[in-house]
């Protein structure tokens, strides 16, 4: 007899697309194609700096699930009136608040609760969950310390993109102003954590006059990057381009990928980077190191400004294509989603 469907509820109170927001509705599309499927968004920002990514996002919902859409002041009440019409047998929820909120309204209803670490583990956010997901074993091993429930390791993953043909590629090189030149790419958000000071410097260390580095992303360190950028002297070698939907295309403008981050649990653009056949260069955090266990990627230290400048003048002379990545299939990941969710309406998660 087959297995029932289940009603799914997905909370992310996100208003960007990044990472995890991506994770979320990937999973939500692809869970809705056996299940019934909701998701929980936040409504619109009025910042004008974020509309391009809340677009994006909105964007990324499969017509299969339901939208629910919640005010950020009034959060808890939209998660709720979620929950009232839609009856999930479980919730899936993402981001801290998204978590500490979706317990909030799920012990009301005896609905279990599964968060996913994103970044660390905090009890306040994450020890009322009936079970817990982690993207490494390292963030498995943190955080089995204060969760005495069941913590599931499922890592991330990548979705197939077609390469684009050569007129698409020609037109992003002219689009980004890189001519002919050998590109190092980076993609991600513009924040401390992401440390692209850090790669700013490396590049200018790396002496490197017919190379361009080409970084894509928003967020509250653009001003910092674009002042260091100039104090370097380096307006026409590195090009600070905004945020944009079409980003796994430009991985085929790039001839090796970069990370400098300091801290991240599962990176999902080393992942694409590597689908795409890229050269990475990456600091040794948790997401690198798991996936250089499979698709070998060349690992720095972090904080490593001269070693990082090293790796980059190596990849010039390195070769133009990458392994192919093996291991992170999205197929591989839904049995693992669902096993889950019914181990915890079974009791099987304690």
């Amino acid at each position: 007899m087959p297995e029932r469907r289940l009603r799914i509820l997905i909370v992310q109170l996100s208003a960007s697309y990044a990472g995890t927001e991506r994770h979320a509705s990937e999973l939500a599309a692809g869970l809705a194609a056996a299940h019934d499927v909701a998701t929980v968004l936040r409504a619109r920002p009025r910042a004008a700096g974020r509309q391009a990514q809340y677009d994006a996002l909105l964007a990324s919902v499969s017509p299969r699930v339901r939208l629910f859409v919640v005010w950020r002041a009034l959060a808890w009440l939209g998660v709720l009136v979620a929950v009232l019409r839609f009856r999930p047998d479980v919730i899936h929820a993402h981001y801290e608040r998204s978590v500490r909120l979706a317990c909030r309204v799920a012990r009301l209803f005896g609905v279990p609760v599964i968060g996913t670490i994103h970044t660390r583990y905090s009890a306040p956010d994450f020890a009322r969950c009936t079970a817990l997901v982690a993207l490494t074993e390292a963030e498995r091993a943190r955080a089995a310390c204060a969760f005495p429930r069941e913590l599931a390791v499922i890592e991330n993953w990548v979705q197939p993109w077609p390469r684009p043909g050569r007129a698409r590629i020609a037109a992003l090189r002219a689009e980004f102003g890189v001519g002919d030149a050998f590109v190092f790419g980076c993609v991600g958000r513009l924040e401390p954590v992401k440390r692209m000071d850090l790669l700013i410097d490396a590049f200018a260390r790396a002496g490197l006059p017919q190379a361009r580095l080409v970084i894509i992303g928003e967020g509250s360190a653009r001003p910092a990057l674009a002042a260091q950028v100039a104090r370097l002297g380096l307006p026409e070698r590195v090009i600070l381009a905004p945020f944009r939907r079409d980003v796994r295309d430009c991985y085929a403008v790039f001839g090796c990928f970069v990370s400098a981050s300091s801290f991240d649990p599962f990176a999902l653009t080393l992942l694409e980077a590597a689908e795409q056949l890229v050269p990475i260069i990456s600091t040794a955090t948790e997401a690198a190191v798991a996936i250089a266990r499979r698709s070998p990627i060349t690992l720095v230290p972090h904080d490593d400004a001269p070693a990082l400048a090293a790796a980059l003048r190596a990849a010039m002379a390195g070769p133009a294509q990458g392994p192919p990545l093996k291991g992170f299939a999205f197929a591989d990941r839904l049995p693992q989603f669902e096993a889950l969710y019914r181990g915890t309406l079974t009791g099987n998660a304690a």
